[in-house]
């Protein structure tokens, strides 16, 4: 068991965490070995866990069509892979092959259930950190991908040189029929009971943002992220003599999540597309909301780890869309991830 403990804590992701704390992970996983050229994960397919990387290197490619095949990255021991399908719930986004004999320990999806169930808060600060390293690639990849990208379009912001305030957000202080009902059509709202609702409307803030007003503006310090509740939100960056349209957030939809995760500035400006109603939930408010409710609390929180991931996975796409039409791109080693 020391040995499995001692071979956790090289990879960086654990690197946080006490000898204590990984030993109580380290009961959940399931020593695996993999030979040479062998694929482990498959695109498009379910999810089976976390694998943790002990030996050995492996490589990510995507399928491309017309039977091609494009080599994104290679990955070697310490390392994970697999967490962005786990932390989205959603499919593998590339092959995993195995360029020499790998030594893995896998933690499997029913494990990692358990775990979150008997361990919450270690399972919190895992997740915590996966997020975190999520964040770091979402910005260097997104990075390259802006340096590369033609198609960007001139947009206009409105008060764009404002002071770097959250101009025209108005605080709503009571909660009328209208914005009930679009607050009850929302997934997020409709999983939570009346109870927990209840907290979170206590503790959180709505706000009415006029048309063209930002939210938030690249480079600020942000202790929040947002949903969308009514309308729609345009999130933007800037380059040189143009602003890029990045893409629009609606109802339900979470932004602002990068910064609140990783303590950065945010890399991109949102404003309101059209009249907006957005929920704000900062850092002390979901303390306030875990003396209440710890179970209210990690579901906030992995609303946001899941937006992260789906961040991760969208950005992912608009790399391979570059590689995948030839364009010139300097790999930057760990950016991608799957």
């Amino acid at each position: 068991m020391n040995d499995r403990i001692n071979d956790i804590a090289k990879i960086p992701t654990f690197s946080s965490m006490s000898q204590q704390e990984i030993s109580k992970i380290a009961k959940y996983l399931q020593p695996v070995e993999f030979p040479e050229d062998q694929y482990i994960l498959l695109q498009g397919k379910p999810s089976s866990g976390i694998y943790l990387l002990i030996e050995g290197e492996v490589e990510a490619t995507v399928r491309l069509y017309g039977n091609k095949r494009l080599h994104l990255t290679t990955c070697s021991a310490p390392d994970l892979i697999g967490e962005i399908a786990f932390m989205e719930h959603a499919p593998i986004t590339a092959d995993i092959r195995t360029l020499t004999p790998l030594k893995t320990y896998c933690f499997s999806n029913s494990y990692i259930h358990t775990f979150q169930l008997t361990h919450p808060h270690i399972s919190y600060k895992l997740s915590m950190q996966i997020a975190k390293r999520m964040c770091q690639r979402i910005r260097g990849i997104s990075k390259i991908v802006m340096d590369d990208a033609e198609d960007t379009q001139d947009v206009s912001l409105p008060n764009i040189l404002a002071p770097l305030k959250m101009l025209g957000k108005k605080h709503i202080t009571e909660i009328d029929d209208d914005i009930k009902k679009y607050l009850n059509r929302l997934k997020f709202i409709q999983e939570l009971s009346a109870n927990e609702l209840g907290i979170l409307m206590a503790h959180c803030r709505l706000h009415k943002v006029k048309k063209g007003r930002p939210i938030y503006l690249e480079g600020e310090q942000s202790d929040s992220f947002f949903m969308v509740v009514l309308g729609a939100v345009l999130a933007t960056l800037h380059l040189p003599k143009r602003i890029s349209k990045l893409g629009v957030y609606g109802p339900g939809e979470i932004f602002g999540h990068t910064g609140f995760t990783d303590k950065q500035p945010h890399s991109t400006s949102t404003m309101a597309r059209e009249d907006a109603v957005i929920l704000e939930i900062d850092h002390q408010a979901l303390d306030a909301i875990k003396k209440e409710s710890v179970i209210l609390w990690f579901k906030c929180h992995n609303l946001v780890f899941s937006a992260v991931a789906h961040m991760l996975r969208k950005v992912n796409r608009q790399y391979i869309q570059l590689e995948g039409l030839g364009k010139q791109i300097h790999h930057h080693e760990g950016d991608y991830n799957v």
